[in-house]
């Protein structure tokens, strides 16, 4: 049966962590109503892969002592973009392809990771043979899912890729196939989200993101680049959990 403990096994022996670096988020996780409180009995509630998804957030941000702020907050955030893709009824087609809603949170996409991987059906969206990158910025309230998609969504982002900016056209080989995964990041709603982006230029893109960087940078003295990545080894050991 599912439990906190036994994510807090898993993630250990994944990250070659101490058990107690692990508990020490999910204690806070607790005391906080993010994660369930240990109870047996009819009275427990069900460890669910959407807990999982939190606890696996808090550690990757990093800070026990902030664990539950983080697991909300970069839990929360929302699309961008698909990479190259940007507007707004083009994101929802490919969405509606991996069955998302428009607003999905990062927490939603990532738990969905972790569910096609214990239903097994993640090769039905994704090209499993194919590396899966999942990250969380430490300082930024920002994070991305980079991976390739199965060849039938594929076909639909090249298409949605050639009719709106012919630029892009080295993205695609000869065969019509992606060169590289697609990237979909995400950020704090009503920060660069979709309807305030959307019919943006690229440059008024690029300065609204180097404007962001520097009142940043301003009130930040540390390392703006630290990010907190994992693969799909991870989705998948923490499905093996909720299998049982």
């Amino acid at each position: 049966m599912a439990s906190v403990h036994r994510i807090n096994e898993a993630l250990a022996a994944i990250r070659s962590t101490p058990i107690a670096t692990i508990e020490s988020y999910s204690r806070v996780l607790r005391k906080e109503g993010v994660l369930p409180e240990t109870r047996r009995g009819g009275g427990a509630t069900r460890v669910t892969t959407a807990h999982a998804a939190l606890l696996l957030i808090a550690v990757m941000r990093g800070s026990p002592a902030q664990a539950a702020k983080n697991a909300r907050e970069i839990g929360g955030l929302v699309v961008r973009n698909i990479g190259e893709v940007v507007r707004l009824p083009d994101i929802k087609r490919v969405f509606d392809a991996f069955k998302w809603r428009l607003d999905i949170t990062f927490a939603e996409a990532l738990t969905w990771m972790i569910d096609r991987y214990r239903d097994g059906t993640i090769g039905d969206f994704v090209d499993p043979q194919r590396v899966i990158e999942i990250g969380v910025h430490r300082y930024w309230s920002e994070a991305s899912m980079a991976f390739s998609p199965n060849l039938e969504i594929e076909k639909l982002y090249v298409s949605i890729v050639q009719d709106t900016n012919p630029d892009l056209s080295y993205l695609v080989n000869r065969n019509g196939e992606l060169i590289r995964a697609i990237k979909i990041d995400f950020v704090l709603k009503g920060s660069h989200h979709l309807e305030q982006l959307d019919g943006m230029s690229e440059l008024d893109r690029a300065e609204i993101t180097q404007r962001s960087f520097e009142s940043y940078r301003k009130k930040h003295q540390h390392d703006l680049n630290g990010n907190e990545s994992i693969t799909q080894t991870t989705l998948q050991q923490l499905s093996k959990i909720f299998k049982d």
